[in-house]
């Protein structure tokens, strides 16, 4: 069966759509930004063999906390104490993993944002940890779970609680204090907030003193070749548990993914036109493309790198038209595995990855136009 057939066929979960699509003409399944570092950031590609051999000189700890250093100050976090805690890895799914080794190991129920990616309860599933949905509108129920897995801003939605300043996460913590609950934060996409959310998550959360653990990454930002790094930070009542579950992982990131992307960081602060402009661009592209179609495009809070598509006046379900779409050679990723817990989707849905370059996102949008139009629409109930 060739990939494009595949992705009329079942499949067990949004990854292996994702796989199944990685030779298209037009794929726009993952967000991983898969632009092209030497269109975007030349200066970098440049330099590789340079930080290749300053990498091999460079001691590991000092690389990893200079990456910190330099990594939480892009991301709008250097209180000083932001280093404190934090460890490295090589994705964000290696570290929903290490939690998820760590929720088993203190046998904590866990209830997680709906809709996401579905990797991410999938991993929790996987190591045998209870997991539930919890709707983004975050009902704050004792009775819910032991821990609150918030992924902020949410993938697909772009729904964030840090927008419109910290109430929400005080009111969060707040109640994770009174309920004796451990907070987890996948914070994978914060770096397209503007500003960076204009506040000091880490700041607020260890002058409370509550439990936490949070997940930043790289991968969603720069056109690296999945050579990144995520971060895992923690309160201090939970971080040797941690770090010991970490170390049976791995030993470390490698010295030169570290330096390449604090290049990467550097080149995109002194770019005049920077990556998150070309997201936001795409995003507009988006209601030009489907305006006057029955697509509706949902405007998100956070312009995260995909748009998420509410298609029920096509009359057709959002796996049919994606598969019809599969068969033209253009590729997104239908919605419904999005809601992973079972809950019944408010419509059908699609998701469009904007973390590509303009001209293919251009003709992606024109073939999906096409497509909505030449179906005939839902009759009216």
């Amino acid at each position: 069966m060739s990939p494009i057939e595949l992705l009329a066929a079942e499949y067990a979960d949004l990854t292996q759509y994702e796989l199944a699509s990685r030779d298209a003409r037009v794929n726009l399944t993952d967000a991983m930004n898969a632009r092209k570092m030497s269109e975007d950031y030349p200066q970098v590609v440049e330099r590789l063999p340079a930080l290749w051999l300053k990498a091999e000189r460079m001691g590991h700890a000092a690389a990893e906390e200079r990456f910190l250093e330099r990594f939480f100050a892009f991301m709008n976090r250097a209180n000083g104490s932001e280093r404190r805690n934090a460890m490295l890895v090589y994705s964000a799914s290696v570290a929903v993993s290490i939690v998820a080794t760590y929720l088993l190991q203190k046998g904590l129920s866990v209830a997680m944002t709906t809709p996401c990616i579905d990797n991410l309860p999938d991993i929790l599933k996987h190591k045998g940890v209870p997991v539930r949905g919890l709707p983004e509108s975050l009902p704050l129920d004792a009775g819910l779970a032991d821990a609150f897995f918030i992924v902020d801003p949410t993938n697909p939605t772009g729904r964030s609680i840090l927008k419109d300043g910290p109430g929400t996460l005080d009111a969060l913590i707040e109640f994770a204090l009174a309920h004796d609950k451990l907070l987890i934060f996948d914070f994978s996409f914060a770096a397209f907030h503007e500003r960076r959310g204009g506040f000091d998550v880490y700041e607020r959360l260890e002058a409370s003193g509550v439990r936490f653990i949070a997940i930043e990454d790289t991968g969603k930002v720069w056109p690296s070749q999945a050579l990144k790094a995520s971060v895992i930070k923690t309160s201090a009542d939970v971080h040797a548990d941690v770090f010991n579950i970490k170390t049976g992982y791995l030993l470390g990131v490698p010295n030169f993914t570290l330096l390449m992307i604090m290049e990467l960081m550097d080149a995109l602060e002194k770019s005049p036109v920077s990556y998150f402009d070309a997201v936001a661009r795409h995003h507009g592209m988006v209601q030009d493309a489907f305006a006057g179609t029955p697509i509706r495009y949902a405007v998100p809070q956070v312009k995260v790198p995909a748009a998420w598509c509410r298609i029920d006046e096509l009359g057709v379900s959002a796996e049919q038209f994606c598969a019809r779409l599969g068969l033209e050679d253009v590729c997104i990723l239908p919605g419904g595995k999005f809601f992973w817990d079972g809950s019944v989707p408010p419509g059908e849905f699609i998701r469009i990855s904007m973390s590509r370059d303009t001209a293919l996102v251009r003709e992606g949008l024109a073939r999906i136009r096409a497509a909505a139009l030449r179906l005939e629409p839902a009759p009216a109930s």
